[in-house]
């Protein structure tokens, strides 16, 4: 995690978020537990870079433009399935912050990847969510 001080382009700052993951499977005295076609190690990786905004002509309002990415960096993990070389997901959006109770985001998903992956039945498609919360 890294929060940025006030820059000339984004007097708001940037945050960025991010972690890689990665796993082993150091033995196995079951064969039969692997699972054919995946690989002992794997790793992948996913951050996610947000511009902070404080707009003058909407006082008491912060936005938020988060763009982010996941992708398997290499292998086929027998951990966890979701760990694939080249599949992942992109995202896009908007967060809008009142007074600090008040928030509302709009974000955009898409994935990618081969056709015999995990993601295989999202690879041609993507969605839309829209939340709103309010704390007190």
């Amino acid at each position: 995690m890294y929060v940025s001080p006030p820059l000339p382009f984004d007097p708001g700052g940037l945050t960025f978020l991010g972690e890689v993951a990665a796993n082993h499977v150091v033995s196995d005295t079951n064969k039969t537990e692997l699972t054919l076609g995946r690989s002992n190690s794997a790793a992948a990786m996913q951050f996610v870079i947000i511009p902070n905004y404080f707009p003058s002509q909407l006082p008491n309002v912060e936005l938020q433009f988060p763009v982010g990415l996941e992708t398997g960096i290499y292998g086929r993990s027998q951990i966890d399935q979701t760990m694939n070389h080249g599949d992942g997901s992109f995202n896009i959006g908007v967060t809008a912050t009142y007074r600090v109770s008040w928030t509302a985001g709009l974000t955009y998903v898409s994935y990618f990847g081969a056709p015999q992956s995990l993601y295989n039945g999202l690879v041609d498609r993507g969605y839309v969510s829209f939340n709103v919360e309010h704390t007190f």
